[in-house]
């Protein structure tokens, strides 16, 4: 007989929804951490090693993917001007509108080159590019700027065509985050902080430290090898040269015994074994003198090839 428990509450009219999510929950942990909990089930102080050993390399992968989303941010802000708190909430708008981070960077780029040129094209359409007191603004405010001014249109292709001029020819592409104008974007960066996802620009900066610091991590382990390797490479590459030598002695033995076959009574004229070693001796020896005289042969045939093409 089989037990459905979820059955049974359904049947007392009893509410359920804990009890399902409950289910969902578990189901969930378990997925996440099935081996660790099979592990567990076999033998608890195997289970224990292994759910360590999950958690810890759940936690770097984690760290590492937030440093090397920070240090992406920082590089970004270095390189637009745009603070890393506005990026980092841009890229969740730009999520929802199937827009690439690297598209908004591409963006942001060139209309700060719009801007060196003069920025005609930004102030065509009522946007100001400097302060009351004649600083340049911040590229975040310019962009919004942009954003609002194009949202205002009424006509598809003038936003297309006003934010290809403003962005490059991938500017139509950002037509649906800049559809909704500046509120629309401001509103889905506050969501994202509000989310946790919008960084500050010191714990980008730590990022970056941080990856730095890995990678020098890296090159000194690196040079570490080299330096323990190279003395077992020349080593390697003596004994290498002497199995060379070994089996080139090894084929030329067995070349000179081919040609003793051939050639019985040239060579063994008697039967005792300083007749034998000698015939042997001047087998090798001939074989290695043919084989010198064929490869004479090959340097001369190139040297006339080579003389030939010259001419």
């Amino acid at each position: 007989m089989s037990f459905n428990a979820g059955e049974i509450l359904g049947h007392l009219r009893l509410d359920r929804s804990g009890f399902s999510a409950g289910m969902l929950e578990a189901q969930g942990i378990t997925k996440a951490l099935g081996t660790s909990i099979s592990s567990f089930m076999a033998n608890p102080l195997v289970g224990i090693a292994n759910f360590a050993k999950d958690a810890a390399k759940s936690i770097i992968e984690t760290v590492k993917g937030v440093a090397q989303t920070g240090e992406q941010f920082n590089k970004m802000s270095q390189i637009t001007g745009a603070s890393v708190e506005f990026l980092s909430g841009l890229k969740y708008a730009g999520d929802l509108a199937d827009i690439s981070i690297e598209e908004l960077r591409q963006s942001l780029v060139l209309m700060n080159r719009n801007i060196a040129e003069g920025g005609k094209d930004i102030t065509d359409l009522g946007v100001a590019l400097k302060t009351n007191s004649g600083g340049a603004r911040a590229t975040e405010q310019i962009f919004l700027d942009v954003a609002q001014a194009i949202a205002q249109m009424p006509d598809a292709y003038q936003r297309a065509g006003a934010a290809q001029q403003v962005f490059g020819r991938q500017g139509a592409s950002l037509i649906p985050l800049l559809k909704d104008g500046r509120k629309g974007i401001t509103d889905m960066i506050d969501e994202a902080g509000r989310m946790g996802l919008v960084m500050s620009g010191a714990t980008a900066a730590g990022a970056e430290r941080f990856n730095d610091a890995l990678t020098r991590l890296g090159r000194v382990w690196d040079g570490v090898k080299q330096s323990l390797v190279t003395p077992v490479l020349e080593v390697l590459a003596d004994l290498l040269e002497k199995i060379v030598k070994l089996v080139d002695r090894a084929r030329a033995g067995m070349e000179a015994l081919g040609w003793i076959g051939k050639n019985p009574r040239a060579n063994l004229q008697r039967d005792d074994r300083a007749d034998l070693a000698r015939d042997l001796g001047g087998a090798m020896n001939r074989g290695q003198a043919a084989r010198d005289a064929r490869y004479r042969n090959e340097l001369r045939m190139i040297e006339d090839d080579r003389t030939f093409v010259l001419r």
